[in-house]
């Protein structure tokens, strides 16, 4: 798998971080969708690792549209409060 740097990651975090239960849920499946396509078709060129996570990530939110669920840029930032 392709590694993304400790900053993308660290960004990546707090998104899934402030993202709302349905909002979370489809980013996680298009994660693990392009994770196992990835492997699957044992992709290591970056190049073609960017365009299997867009091509995945177009398949997701055509899905969601088209069963009428609320596009990523439609979501509001749910902010979870931490309880110590």
């Amino acid at each position: 798998m392709i590694e993304t740097g400790a900053t993308q990651k660290r960004i990546l975090d707090l998104e899934l971080y402030f993202m709302g239960s349905e909002e979370l849920a489809a980013n996680l499946f298009k994660i693990t969708h392009t994770e196992a396509k990835l492997k699957r078709e044992n992709i290591k060129i970056k190049e073609q690792a960017n365009k299997t996570h867009y091509t995945v990530g177009a398949t997701v939110r055509k899905a969601i549209e088209d069963i009428g669920g609320t596009i990523p840029e439609n979501y509001q930032s749910q902010r979870r409060v931490l309880v110590k």
